[in-house]
Formats: C-alpha cells, structure tokens, sequence
C-alpha cells in the first residue's frame, strides 16, 4: 500500500489505504443544535398535546418555506464562496429551518369547551356551567 499525504491532514485521515473525512467540530456543533430543536419539540408535545406539531407547522407553509430556502442559499453561497467546506453548507441549512420557523403564521389553536363547542375568549354564554359563577 501506498502511504497518502494530504496537503490539509486535518480534512482527511488515512486508514488502511483508504481516504477518509474527519467531521470537522463545526458540523458537529450544528448537528448538536438540530438535536436540541427536535429534543425541544418532543418535550413540549409530552407537555402539552399538539404543541409539538404546532411548532412544526412551518413545514406546510409555502411562504415560510422559501423564506427559509432563500437564506439557506444565500448563506450556502456566500459561505461556499468564502470558507468551503461541508459546515458551510450544514449551518446554511439549519440557518434556513431557523428563519423558515421564525417567518410561518402561528395559529392559535381553536378553544373548545368540554362539549367540543368553540370557545370565544370574554363570551361569558359559551363557558361550560361549572364556569359560570
């Protein structure tokens, strides 16, 4: 086998005889934080019911959506341009799920009674007869 020098010996490590990428501590770290949201959305649905599904509700609104591609591939380009390198294009991504979640329409969830009939905040004839004083 042929030993293999790399001019940037901390991209790639050589074992066997075969090339290998090291994952640099960048991509980690933005990994670690992708883990951290999901965490985050799985604690908060174990809380409260549906509040898990609300905070992913950006995934099915278009104007959010290309909000969020849009600043992915602005800074995808301009990293690429500049740095290179995978964690570049790994932080534009989670930059671009982070602004698409930021710019999605929040509704609120409809407030129902115990009967299932929708409750208007201040509407003292929709509260159940326990609520009433």
């Amino acid at each position: 086998m042929r030993s293999h020098t790399c001019a940037r010996p901390w991209v790639c490590a050589t074992m066997g005889g075969e090339r290998q990428v090291a994952m640099d501590a960048s991509v980690m770290t933005a990994v670690v934080a992708a883990a951290v949201l999901v965490c985050r959305a799985a604690v908060l649905e174990m809380r409260t019911p549906g509040a898990g599904r609300r905070a992913w509700a950006f995934v099915t609104d278009r104007r959010a959506l290309g909000a969020g591609a849009g600043a992915a591939l602005a800074l995808g380009a301009v990293g690429g341009a500049t740095v290179g390198g995978a964690a570049v294009l790994v932080w534009a991504c989670l930059a671009g799920v982070l602004v698409a979640s930021l710019t999605a329409e929040r509704k609120r969830p409809r407030r129902v009674n115990r009967r299932g009939i929708r409750v208007r905040s201040g509407n003292a004839t929709d509260l159940d007869e326990e609520q009433r004083p």
